[in-house]
């Protein structure tokens, strides 16, 4: 049987069913046993010249006074033609002009920036991607302190619309995203989600001093402009903070994405969605915001337990010219369930990172877990200088170990910025670091000779318009070999970049995947069953009115509505709310007559 989303012999949908999340206890960490009990190693070659990928960033300290060079060096990856391979975008760092390296599909690249309109020269800290307009195509929002020789300077941010044709403009003043701070200029990492699920792509933007008010959130407008709702939806939650990497991940299964914040100075912000419009801060009480130094994060579910934990990267060991002040190293905060987190990066193995930026989480050796990559170095102080990168190898029940130099990430530069993505196409995830004042680091994964199954998704929105673009928020549950893994669907923020690209799932020596589950947002649920190993599967989101995602619009699907007559109290019933004012009234009615039996 075909399924009509996924055009994938083999693969047969289950009807739709709501989720409620359970939360609870479960051990520190599940047995050490992958998909069908393989075994595999991590192996990297380092490829940047081959792969064309020879990204710059430089800075020229005097042209920037009172600025922060040490802070910034981002990128961001994602498909900017559309053709299906992902590209990749470069900070130049004021020196040196931004680059933009299309994919010619077998991992080869060549900067466009040029022709693309997006090779400016700038003070640029941070980059996010997403299709904010929902017109199809992936724009990019950039941070900046502005043009070199002057100074930092206000309204140099940059949000670059794509046309479409290869070519990008910068609409950030129109829009209202191109000051992100008070007092003087800021802006570091940012990312994307539809908080209030009206299914538009809303916006949050990290600044590192507390001063400039500069952690701010914006709600789409839907008509290309954005409004700052900073202080109505998080009162003074995103206040008092040294921000540098937001991320939207819906943590406690509600089905509201929460707003996860890694900050320097004892900073880093976990707030709550309160599914109103408006978060709490749960920071205080719940286990997180403990990291003194949070830099980088990573929103992964290690353990194999069905609940996302945050990694934050921080300073290991004591400032050696502040002595009283502790670096508490890396923070994993393991969700316990109901916003609740214990920290357990000593018993895991991930605590000494160096001075860590950029994090990930990725399954390299494509065994089923999770592992970690984080890289460091901070060249003002010598005890951090030419330490090598970490690649957190996951080894189940006996946490992780540290495999980088060994499999061939032995890089000892001053990294940020960290994206993973599949460059050539083979199935398996890639590693890119970008360096402080010095050359990109492109390293090949050669995960597919040792044999282990794969699978990517690719979440289509655009037949939805309740569902924010690329369907952003999104959960994606994937069971092999009686082993569940999730993965969330939210531009992985990682250090000043995201990863818009399909979701990767190691499967070991699982040849067939029994279970594949999307939850989209408003509670749609599409399920397959019985689909085949090592592909890229395209999945839409069922239409409006397709209440039970069955493929048609019938009785069942009016049974449903009328169930839920009414105004909106609830989750459940934002699936039957087809035109989203917050009533299930006749106006939803006529909108599923208009689509019987499509």
């Amino acid at each position: 049987m075909t399924d009509r989303y996924t055009d994938i012999p083999g693969a047969t949908r289950l009807p739709m069913m709501l989720v409620a999340a359970a939360c609870g206890f479960a051990p520190l960490l599940h047995p050490a046993t992958s998909l069908g009990q393989a075994s595999y190693e991590i192996s990297f070659d380092e490829a940047t010249k081959s792969s064309g990928l020879q990204g710059t960033f430089l800075v020229d300290f005097p042209v920037y006074p009172n600025l922060d060079e040490f802070h910034m060096g981002g990128s961001c990856v994602a498909d900017f033609d559309g053709d299906g391979d992902p590209d990749v975008f470069i900070l130049g760092g004021g020196k040196y002009p931004d680059q933009l390296y299309q994919n010619d599909g077998a991992g080869g690249f060549t900067d466009i920036a040029t022709s693309a309109g997006v090779d400016r020269v700038h003070g640029g800290a941070g980059c996010s991607t997403a299709d904010y307009d929902g017109d199809g195509d992936i724009d990019m929002f950039v941070t900046s302190f502005g043009n070199p020789g002057k100074g930092p300077q206000f309204g140099e941010h940059m949000l670059y619309r794509n046309n479409g044709d290869g070519t990008f403009t910068d609409v950030a003043g129109e829009a209202g995203l191109d000051v992100t701070s008070f007092f003087q200029p800021n802006g570091y990492g940012s990312c994307w989600g539809d908080y209030d699920l009206d299914g538009d792509l809303d916006l949050c933007v990290a600044g590192w001093d507390p001063a400039d008010m500069c952690n701010r959130l914006f709600s789409n407008e839907g008509d290309g402009t954005f409004a700052d709702v900073t202080i109505e939806a998080t009162g003074s939650g995103l206040m008092e903070m040294y921000g540098f990497q937001p991320a939207f991940a819906d943590m406690d299964g509600d089905g509201w994405p929460d707003l996860l914040v890694a900050g320097d100075i004892q900073t880093s912000r976990y707030l709550a969605n309160n599914g109103d419009g408006t978060f709490f801060n749960a920071t205080p009480f719940n286990g997180t915001g403990i990291d003194d130094n949070g830099m980088g994060q990573a929103i992964l579910d290690f353990d194999g337990d069905g609940l996302f934990d945050w990694y934050v990267s921080s300073i290991h060991l004591e400032f050696p010219y502040i002595p009283t002040v502790p670096g508490t190293g890396n923070m994993l905060y393991r969700n316990l369930g109901n916003h609740m987190y214990e920290e357990v990066s000593v018993p895991t193995g991930v605590n000494d990172g160096g001075w860590g930026w950029g994090a990930i989480g990725v399954d390299l050796d494509q065994d089923g877990r999770i592992d970690l990559v984080e890289v460091n170095g901070w060249p003002a102080v010598s005890f951090w200088q030419d330490e090598p990168a970490k690649v957190y190898q996951n080894m189940g029940s006996k946490g992780f170990v540290d495999v980088g130099v060994s499999c061939g990430i032995d890089s000892t530069r001053y990294g940020r910025g960290l994206i993973a993505f599949d460059a050539e196409g083979d199935g398996d995830m890639d590693l890119l670091i970008n360096n402080f004042n010095d050359q990109s680091e492109f390293f090949r994964n050669n995960a597919q000779d040792e044999g282990g199954h794969w699978l990517q998704v690719r979440l289509d929105s655009s037949t939805n318009p309740m569902i924010a673009p690329g369907g952003l928020d999104a959960i994606v549950s994937v069971t092999a070999a009686g082993k569940t893994q999730k993965r969330i669907n939210n531009g992985q923020p990682s250090y000043l970049c995201t990863m818009q690209v399909p979701l990767h799932f190691g499967l070991g020596s699982a040849r067939i995947i029994d279970e594949i589950r999307i939850l989209w947002p408003r509670g749609i649920e599409t399920v397959l069953v019985d689909v085949p190993v090592d592909q890229v599967l395209d999945v839409q989101a069922p239409v409006p009115g397709d209440i039970d995602a069955d493929g048609r619009i019938d009785g069942a699907d009016l049974a449903v509505l009328l169930a839920m007559w009414g105004e909106v109290t609830s989750f459940d019933q934002l699936i039957a709310d087809l035109n989203s004012d917050g009533i299930i009234d006749g106006l939803d009615l006529a909108k599923l007559l208009a689509g019987w039996s499509r």
